[in-house]
C-alpha cells in the first residue's frame, strides 16, 4: 500500500507517464504494436476523483498541486470508500509498465467488452485475491489512451478473453 501524500502520487505520475507514450509489442495479430498515450489529465480520473468533484482534471490538478486536496480531504469526504484503493494503489501503474508484474494483458472479446467504460484492453496484475488493473481504449487516431484504473476482488478477470503475450514494452 502506497504511504505517499496526494501531491507525491501525482508527481511521481506526471514524473513517469506525462506526455509519455508506451509502446507494448505482442504476438496478437490484431495489434502487435499497441502505443499508449499518457497525460497529466489522466491521472484525476485514474484515482476516481470523478467520483468527489464533476470539476476539469486540469482544476483538479491545480488543487492537487496547492494541495487545496490532499489524502486527509478526501478520507474525509463519504465517497472516499468508492475511490480508496485507487488512490491508494496508483503506484502501481509502474508495475505494468516499468517493472512488469505480468507477462500478459488481456483483449475484452465480446461477452467481456459490455461494460460501460468501453475497454478494449486490460493490463492487470494479480496479488492474493485481488486484481489492480489499467483499462484503455482507442482513439480515432488508433492509439490508445487510458481511461480507468480499478481494484477487483475474485479469482478470475475477464475469464472469456484471450490473453496476450507481451513481448517488448517501451517508454518513449
Amino acid at each position: 500500500m502506497n504511504t505517499e501524500s496526494l501531491l507525491e502520487q501525482f508527481k511521481n505520475f506526471e514524473k513517469n507517464y506525462h506526455q509519455k507514450e508506451i509502446v507494448v509489442t505482442s504476438n496478437f495479430k490484431k495489434i502487435p504494436v499497441l502505443r499508449i498515450l499518457f497525460d497529466n489529465s489522466n491521472f484525476p480520473h485514474l484515482i476516481g476523483l470523478h467520483k468527489i468533484y464533476s470539476t476539469r482534471p486540469t482544476e483538479l490538478i491545480s488543487k492537487i498541486e496547492n494541495e487545496k486536496i490532499t489524502l486527509e480531504h478526501l478520507k474525509s469526504n463519504r465517497q472516499y470508500t468508492d475511490m480508496k484503493d485507487r488512490v491508494l494503489n496508483i503506484h502501481r501503474l509502474n508495475h505494468f509498465f516499468y517493472s512488469p508484474k505480468s507477462e500478459y494483458f488481456i483483449f475484452l472479446n465480446e461477452v467481456d467488452k459490455r461494460n460501460q467504460m468501453n475497454l478494449e484492453i486490460v493490463f492487470f496484475e494479480k496479488d492474493l485475491d485481488k486484481f489492480y488493473t489499467l483499462g484503455i481504449r482507442p482513439r480515432k487516431d488508433g492509439k490508445y489512451s487510458p481511461v480507468t484504473f480499478f481494484v477487483r476482488k475474485g479469482k478470475q478477470l475477464y475469464p472469456n478473453s484471450p490473453r496476450v503475450k507481451i513481448h517488448k514494452i517501451e517508454i518513449i
